[in-house]
């Protein structure tokens, strides 16, 4: 991030890091500037999606998925993650609605 400071994948990259280490509070406000600096690229919205659905903020993390797949409908891992949140909450129908439109969008992808 020293190297690419305004670049929003310097800043997408550390946040993916610190999220997979466990690191949830220092991954948030780096995930934000990736999103900041990448407005316009779904996985910033999706990768702050993430950090929030750990975080247990459901509403914020559904908006951020919802905002990565107004920006690409077909977005997979913004329907999955979305299938998954949905799940979690106990709206089974919700997470089967995006669940399929997951694999419509990409019936090879394994997940």
């Amino acid at each position: 991030m020293r190297l690419a400071p305004q670049l929003w994948r310097a800043h997408f990259t550390m946040a993916t890091v610190l999220l997979r280490n466990n690191e949830t509070r220092a991954a948030w406000p780096v995930a934000v500037r990736a999103r900041e600096l990448g407005p316009l690229e779904p996985a910033t919205h999706v990768l702050c999606g993430d950090v929030l659905l750990v975080m247990a903020d459901f509403p914020a993390a559904r908006a951020n998925y919802q905002e990565a797949l107004r920006l690409e409908p077909t977005h997979h891992d913004a329907r999955h993650h979305l299938a998954l949140l949905e799940y979690r909450r106990a709206r089974p129908l919700a997470a089967a609605a995006n669940l399929s439109a997951a694999i419509a969008d990409a019936p090879t992808v394994d997940e």
